[in-house]
């Protein structure tokens, strides 16, 4: 999968996290944390 593909992916998974309380996008997390287990980092 590309990560082009990827980000379209992840960006459409809702975040209900408190909005003052973000300190990431949502996106941004969820795609290192594919990446670091699809490297095995």
């Amino acid at each position: 999968m590309d990560l082009k593909k990827l980000m379209e992916h992840i960006s459409i998974i809702p975040d209900s996290r408190q909005a003052w309380k973000v300190e990431h996008k949502l996106p941004d997390i969820l795609s290192v944390n594919y990446l670091r287990r699809y490297f095995g980092a």
